[in-house]
């Protein structure tokens, strides 16, 4: 299988170094993260990362991106690690990041309606993509980033993974839908931007996917390639702006043909020349052989593994000059309607979530106020509801849900759950979600285990930690029955507070995932 990829590499005649390809196959690749500053302080979640003896390299291009430095002190693989784990940094090919970093600086100045920005991401499982350019606005205008809408959409099983990491990061401002991405509906409000980083042959992850065959590789090429034409001819119908297009291969047919496709089909739209900065990369091809495209593809981006001993991307920054162009015949649509209009939910009010839950952990209202806390109403809404149902309470920053009109979209996850209501003893029990969310805001009613992953583990397997100062670095509890627990300073979850001891609150399921990827071996 090696031997056939060589050969379609070296078939590639377009690319600068076919060699240097050939030569990454079975080369260890560089591994890159973000923190997530959404979650937590960046200098806290890096000083959290030193205690494990990581050693690292601020990538000087885009901001919040390192690169690891492997050493031999190094107590713990990264993707093992605490941090990694709850969500406060992601590891993420730094090609991927260039492509959302990019598109970033090259639009944001120009788009007219940054204060109720739409984005809809068509492809986005496994979320980096997604979760990548909400933290670009969260670092740009945190007032704007509130006012996000992202829709997340992907098909099938891949859901599963995209709302793992959009739980585990604490992006509430989120919209997962499950639909294909070629017949995702044209909404009500304008979009500002469309993600498709559309399925592909995957030709820079040979090392993960050993599967090529020369025979059998042009025929799925022929195959992919018709979903990817309709893909981007979606992306440019329902956006009213711009659209990045994007992929993790080489050939040209699944990368400056689909993109030649759109632009010979309408005048009303062209490529944007990117805003790179210091990064490397080599121009889209224009000519090859006897083949031409059209000239503005030399503003599209390639970026080989070579460059960055990672994975290889495609991307064009398009955008349409024409907002209401449609170039589809899919007759498909939703809406976004403001939540409090509809029947589905009831909205708490935030001071009772305040004065009853998260004044206890010294948070100030001001922030709780930001959110929306909400039930979803089983059966048909009582105009007189004033109290709260006897339901789970979910939190969110999104005023607006998404209805289907027409067509195959299906909602899979709206907001996160904050309160669990155990009908046993008729109360509602704080997330361990909800706690880590709020980790930069926890001042109180907390406890901070030591740096020990034995008894972190412990924690996991809900044994009673005694409250003693062997077992933590700090204790600052009061009479509230659940309290934070920090892990490295950050706040990983929810226990309950026996007086002498506590019990982990982080569900079962969960922590027996957690258990098992901290114990793993490599």
């Amino acid at each position: 299988m090696e031997k056939d990829f060589i050969e379609i590499i070296n078939s590639y005649d377009f690319i600068p170094n076919k060699q240097k390809i050939i030569e990454s196959i079975n080369k260890p690749k560089d591994i890159y993260f973000r923190v997530n500053v959404i979650k937590d302080s960046e200098e806290k979640i890096l000083r959290a990362l030193k205690r494990y003896n990581i050693d690292y390299t601020k990538v000087d291009f885009i901001d919040g991106y390192y690169k690891l430095n492997l050493n031999n002190n190094q107590l713990i693989e990264l993707s093992k690690t605490v941090e990694h784990l709850f969500g406060f940094i992601y590891i993420q090919e730094i090609s991927s990041a260039i492509s959302i970093d990019t598109l970033f600086k090259t639009i944001y100045d120009n788009i007219s309606n940054k204060d109720n920005l739409v984005i809809v991401d068509l492809c986005a499982s496994p979320g980096g993509k997604s979760i990548l350019i909400a933290d670009r606005l969260y670092r740009n205008n945190k007032k704007l980033f509130k006012n996000l809408v992202l829709i997340s959409n992907d098909i099938g099983q891949r859901i599963e993974n995209l709302l793992t990491n959009i739980i585990r990061l604490g992006l509430l401002n989120v919209i997962v839908t499950n639909c294909d991405a070629r017949f995702f509906p044209k909404l009500n409000k304008n979009v500002d931007i469309v993600i498709a980083d559309v399925p592909c042959s995957s030709e820079s992850h040979i090392i993960d996917k050993m599967y090529y065959s020369s025979k059998k590789h042009p025929k799925f090429i022929n195959r992919i390639t018709n979903i990817q034409k309709d893909i981007l001819l979606r992306a440019y119908s329902i956006s009213n702006n711009y659209i990045i297009y994007s992929t993790c291969t080489f050939n040209l047919y699944e990368n400056e043909e689909i993109v030649d496709n759109l632009l010979f089909k309408t005048k009303n739209v062209c490529i944007l020349k990117p805003v790179l900065g210091k990064a490397n990369f080599e121009k889209g091809v224009v000519k090859y052989n006897e083949i031409t495209f059209n000239k503005e593809l030399e503003k599209a981006v390639r970026i080989y593994p070579y460059q960055y001993n990672s994975g290889g991307i495609f991307f064009s920054i398009l955008s349409k000059n024409d907002p209401y162009e449609n170039l589809s015949n899919t007759i498909s649509f939703a809406n976004l309607i403001d939540i409090k209009e509809l029947n589905e939910f009831f909205i708490v009010n935030n001071k009772v979530i305040f004065d009853n839950y998260l004044s206890h952990f010294g948070m100030d209202f001001n922030i709780v106020n930001d959110y929306i806390f909400f039930q979803k109403i089983k059966n048909k809404k009582d105009d007189n509801l004033t109290n709260l149902l006897k339901e789970d309470i979910y939190i969110t920053l999104l005023k607006s849900y998404l209805k289907k009109e027409k067509g195959p979209l299906k909602v899979e996850a709206f907001g996160i759950k904050a309160f669990r209501y155990v009908k046993p003893i008729n109360s509602f029990k704080i997330t361990s979600n909800l706690l880590s969310i709020f980790s930069k805001y926890i001042t109180k009613n907390y406890v901070s285990l030591k740096f020990d992953l034995n008894l972190l583990i412990d924690f996991l397997l809900r044994k009673k930690i005694e409250l003693k100062s062997e077992y933590f670095e700090e204790i600052d509890i009061g009479s509230y029955p659940y309290v934070a627990v920090k892990f490295n300073d950050l706040v990983i979850g929810c226990a309950l507070n026996y007086k002498d001891y506590i019990i982990s609150e982080i569900p079962t399921g969960k922590a027996n995932f957690l258990i098992s990827a901290l114990t793993k071996k490599s």
